[in-house]
Order: structure tokens, then C-alpha cells, then sequence
């Protein structure tokens, strides 16, 4: 491992995280945000990321002892560069454990000393000297159990008691546990360009070790690896794509053949494109479409380096498609922004501004996706609608919803089938989830066309 200094290693976690919180990014973007700039060895970015990933997925337990050693007001009263120190401060105190806490201390006062002021300085060394002998168990010290496991696992108060009621206290508990423990690293093969004997050889010449998956022919799970799979020089040249087991089943229950008209709606960065593409053999159209004119850019991108050619792509807001795409595609693939509740192992930055309101602003939107995407799918056609969510709202109650309402669409079982059934009697539909399947929280639904 890179020798990085501590000064600088919170230097680079207080600037990633105030980034992310206060554009409200994913991770990855404010890495590349503080990155992009400098040439920096791409161990010191694991070790920064690991950093990062330590302290969201127990932000809530670092803030609340922050709360309880403040006299008045809440961590949420600072600049984001200011209530960043101290997380990562305490994080290193009371739960990473790795450096003496008067050496934490230090180390943060200076560092606000440089990125804010001295009175930052001073109120971060006034602070810091009590939570050197605060008891973090005094967090838990609270009367409501759901208040108390989501301060223990730093998910969303809204969250815990949603699953707590859907899946049962025991369940939701596992789920929380899971969802606090690094994610698998997923690997899907692009048979466009080799296949899984050839790739399985390449990787490990490459010092990465890959398990086959049992229920997918195209997906591998990363065992161990010398370097991030996104450094190998197999991934550049596109023999593989880096796509969670759930997401790589959605493709797999659209089922598309070659030749055929597909329209993969909400698609950049592409990663169900060239799946879809992989699995017609290159022969057709993808129709792929997106609002954003950044994420297209992405898309053609990963289009390019994984060798598919048969993709159009569209910059539209998906609600317009039946205005502006006047044709009868063979099959649909609808994934549509969500409130990302299925993400919380993957991105528990999204803990930090998930609400329970966004979920009925997403499922208003996705209604008005779905609704408009349904008008081009043809007589016998194919619509898969999936999200990474893990609400009612968002998943079940609007395909009972959507067919009722349309009164031209059947549900038929979403093979291959491999999660747990729907809720809401929606059986047919799948859901797979990470404590019981190591993938992202994920709802896949596949609908006929029946005139």
C-alpha cells in the first residue's frame, strides 16, 4: 500500500465527501471531481475511497455523538468542509481505531486551520478533546428500537421502520448488517469480444481471480484482485464490464434476439445496452435514450470500447416518446431513476439525502415513463421495467397499477428467475436482494403486450 500521509488522506476524504453531500453526486463522480486533476497512484485512491466508504456507512452514529457533545445545535449547522473533519475524526477515534486519538485531534485542527480558519480550528480542537473520552455506546442509549437500529447501521429512521414492516424486524436487520459490509465486485463478460474460458485466463494472468456465477452464463464475481478491475488492461480493451449480477438479469429477462428493435429507455452509462447488444449478437437496433447529454457521451463511450455497433442513441426526455419516436419496437427495457434504496451497500452516500418523499416523486415519474413507453411497444411485444428500489410505490403497486390501468398488458413470469417473488400478490415479478443474494436491492417485472 501507498505510504499516504495522514494530513493529506483526510485532506482527500473531507474534500470527496463535502463534495458528494453537497452536490449531491455519487461517489464515484466527486473521486473523479477530486482526482481528475492530479496524478495520483491509483492505490492512494483506494485507500481515500475505503476512507470514504468507512465513514458514510456509519454517519449517523459519528454525527449523533457529535450532537450529544455539542451544547446546542446539530453537526448539520456547519459547512460541509466543517461537519466532514469531525466525521472523519471520530470515525477515526471510536471506530477505525487506527491512529492515536490526540493524533486525530491534531491532524483535524490543522486541517481546519488550512481549509477553513482558526475559529474553525478552535471550535474543531474544543470538540474533539471531548469526544476523545465520549462513550459512542450513549448514541444507542433511546427508548424507540427503530430509532435506535437506524443510528446503530446509519440508515434512514423512514428506511428501517419501511423494511422492519415489509420484511419483519429479524429480516430487516440482516439486510441493515449487509448492507454495512463491502459489496461483491461483479463482472459480466462481453462475449462481443471474447468469451468466459479466454477472459477467466486473462484475469488471471492479470492477478484478478473470478468465481463463475451459478445461475447467469455471462457474470463472474471477483474473488481477489491485485488492482481495481477498472485498471486492468482487459477492461480497456472491453472484455468485460463491470454490472451487478441483479442488473445483468434484467437483460437476460428482456430475452432479445437477434435482428430485433429494442428500446432501452433511461439507458446511460449503457451497461444494459451493451448487455442487450451482447445478447443479439450485434444484429438489430438498440434504440438507447437518455435526458442527459453527459450520460450519452458515457454511453458512446462504453459502446465504443466494448465493440457494440447496432446502438442509436437518443437525447430526450423519455415522457416524449410517443411524440417523438413513431415506431413499434419489439421489446422495451424501462429503468428509470429511483429513490436508489436498493444501492444503500453500494452507495451509502445516498443515506445521506434519501427522504421519504422522494419516493412518491420518483413513482410519479416513473408512472410517466412508463406510460409513455408502453405506447411503442408492439402487438405480442415485451416491456421489462426494473428499478433499483426497494418501495412498494416504486415497484409493485405501479405495475398492479399500470396493468389495470392500461388494460393492454399481462404480467408473465420474469425468467430466468432467480430472486423472491413479488409482494402485493405481484408473484410473477422478482426481487432480489443483498442480504439474501449479494446484489444490489432490485424489482424486475415482464410484461406482454396483449393488443
Amino acid at each position: 500500500m501507498v505510504n499516504l500521509k495522514l494530513p493529506k488522506r483526510y485532506e482527500y476524504v473531507v474534500s470527496v465527501l463535502s463534495r458528494v453531500e453537497r452536490r449531491r453526486i455519487p461517489l464515484k463522480s466527486g473521486l473523479e471531481d477530486i482526482f481528475s486533476g492530479e496524478s495520483v497512484d491509483w492505490r492512494v485512491r483506494s485507500a481515500v475511497t475505503a476512507h470514504v466508504l468507512g465513514i458514510l456507512r456509519n454517519y449517523r452514529l459519528i454525527d449523533q455523538a457529535i450532537n450529544l457533545t455539542l451544547k446546542k445545535g446539530s453537526v448539520h449547522m456547519f459547512k460541509p468542509e466543517l461537519r466532514n473533519i469531525l466525521r472523519v475524526a471520530v470515525y477515526d477515534i471510536h471506530i477505525r481505531r487506527a491512529v492515536p486519538a490526540r493524533t486525530v485531534t491534531m491532524v483535524a485542527v490543522n486541517l481546519a486551520k488550512k481549509m477553513l480558519d482558526d475559529n474553525a480550528a478552535r471550535l474543531v480542537n474544543a470538540l474533539l478533546r471531548q469526544i476523545e473520552d465520549f462513550k459512542i455506546e450513549k448514541v444507542l442509549e433511546r427508548e424507540d428500537k427503530a430509532e435506535v437500529l437506524a443510528l446503530k447501521y446509519s440508515h434512514p429512521t423512514w428506511f428501517v421502520r419501511y423494511m422492519i414492516e415489509l420484511l419483519g424486524e429479524e429480516e430487516a436487520i440482516k439486510l441493515f448488517e449487509v448492507n454495512n459490509s463491502p459489496a461483491p465486485v461483479w463482472l459480466r463478460v462481453n462475449t462481443l469480444k471474447t468469451d468466459k474460458e479466454k477472459i477467466i485466463k486473462t484475469l488471471e494472468r492479470e492477478g484478478t481471480k473470478v468465481a463463475l456465477d451459478a445461475d447467469l452464463p455471462d457474470v463472474f464475481r471477483v474473488i481477489e484482485s491485485r488492482k481495481p478491475p477498472i485498471r486492468l488492461s482487459s477492461f480497456s480493451r472491453g472484455l468485460f464490464y463491470i454490472q451487478d449480477k441483479a442488473s445483468v438479469l434484467a437483460g437476460h429477462v428482456l430475452d432479445p434476439k437477434p435482428g430485433e428493435l429494442i428500446v432501452d429507455v433511461c439507458a446511460a452509462p449503457g451497461g444494459k445496452t451493451s448487455h442487450i447488444a451482447q445478447l443479439m449478437e450485434n444484429e438489430g437496433k438498440i434504440i438507447a435514450i437518455d435526458i442527459s447529454r453527459l450520460r450519452i457521451k458515457a454511453l458512446k463511450n462504453n459502446m465504443k470500447r466494448l465493440g457494440v455497433k447496432i446502438v442509436e442513441t437518443k437525447i430526450m426526455d423519455a415522457r416524449d416518446i410517443p411524440r417523438k419516436l413513431k415506431i413499434e419496437a419489439d421489446r422495451v427495457l424501462v429503468d428509470p431513476a429511483c429513490s436508489s434504496t436498493g444501492n444503500l451497500r453500494s452507495r451509502p452516500e445516498v443515506r445521506l439525502w434519501v427522504k421519504k418523499k422522494d419516493v412518491k416523486r420518483f413513482a410519479k415519474l416513473q408512472w410517466e415513463i412508463l406510460k409513455a413507453a408502453a405506447e411503442i411497444v408492439k402487438e405480442n411485444g415485451i416491456l421489462v421495467y426494473s428499478t433499483c428500489s426497494m418501495t412498494l410505490e416504486e415497484n409493485e403497486y405501479l405495475i398492479k397499477r399500470f396493468i389495470e390501468d392500461t388494460n393492454s398488458f399481462k404480467i408473465v413470469k420474469a425468467e430466468p428467475f432467480i430472486g423472491r417473488p413479488g409482494f402485493n400478490d405481484l408473484t410473477d415479478a422478482q426481487r432480489l436482494f443483498p442480504h439474501l443474494h449479494d446484489t444490489e436491492g432490485f424489482f424486475i417485472a415482464k410484461l406482454v403486450k396483449t393488443r
